[in-house]
Order: structure tokens, then sequence, then C-alpha cells
């Protein structure tokens, strides 16, 4: 992703996550109280704003699934060798257990920065603005996420 896409995400999160921050208390056509006087931590009030990097696909769906399951190991390696501990899943079936552990106990043993670095790789290799399919590879939708690039590059604002 190019640093003025994430920069452009960025502003728009704080800005949302600025103009959605306030009292209860006031009323919602009064301008919101400066960040600094209410915390999130005191108020218990505010927006919380994922940011996912988008990257470029390609300029087909076939294309861009093929991208994006040819990391697809290697994202899920990266994914069990972040875990501390094997613990059974409350979302798979009992015979995804085995391949589970099998990804923990190889996720032990792997380098995760030189997986990180050729997953990245692969994913730098297409421009974000030239290609017609993007999506949020490290998302958990899996090839859900693979939409056309015009979803994240053309928007409206929408009174909050």
């Amino acid at each position: 992703m190019k640093k003025k896409t994430l920069s452009l995400i960025l502003a728009s999160a704080m800005v949302v996550s600025l103009a959605a921050c306030g009292n209860s208390n006031t009323p919602a056509d009064s301008p919101a109280p400066a960040p600094e006087n209410t915390p999130a931590e005191t108020t218990k009030i505010g927006v919380y704003i994922d940011i996912f990097p988008i990257d470029g696909l390609g300029d087909n769906h076939k294309e861009a699934v093929k991208l994006f399951k040819s990391t697809r190991f290697k994202r899920e390696l990266l994914v069990a060798a972040q875990w501390k501990k094997f613990l059974k899943s409350k979302t798979h079936p009992w015979y995804y257990e085995p391949v589970r552990f099998a990804f923990f106990l190889i996720g032990r043993l792997v380098n995760k920065q030189k997986i990180f670095k050729s997953i990245l790789d692969v994913y730098t290799k297409i421009d974000f603005n030239s290609s017609k399919f993007a999506g949020a590879v490290g998302g958990s939708y899996r090839e859900k996420e693979i939409l056309p690039q015009k979803v994240f590059t053309e928007y409206i604002e929408l009174p909050f």
C-alpha cells in the first residue's frame, strides 16, 4: 500500500474518532469536546476503528484469488506461529484439530520475520492504484476479502 493511501486512511479514521468521541450528556448537534478532555478510559464511550492494510491483487477476480491462495499456507503458518499454546478451536470441527496442531508445531520452528517478508514481497509486487481487485489479505474472511478496487477508493461522506 502506498504511503499516501495509508495516510488518507489514518487521517479519515482520526477525524471520525475525534468527531464521535464526546460526552453522552452533550446534545448531538453541539461540538464534541477535545479528546484530551474526555479520555476513553474514563468516559467509556467513543468509536473503535479497525484499520486494515489493503493490497492490490490483480486485474481480474481469478488472478486475485490465485495470488491470494498462493500465500495461504504461509499466512496460516504465520498465524499459528503467534499462538503461545495450543487450544482446541471453538469455531472449527474436531477433524481440523490435527491440522491446526501440525501448524502449531511447525510454527515453533520457523522464522516468523522471514515468512512475513516473503508474504510482503508477493503482495507489494502489484500496484494498488493500477489493480482492478484488492483486499485485506490478513483478514479472516479469506477469499471474501477480495473485492473490486473501487470499493476501497470510491466512497461517500455521510453525516455521523
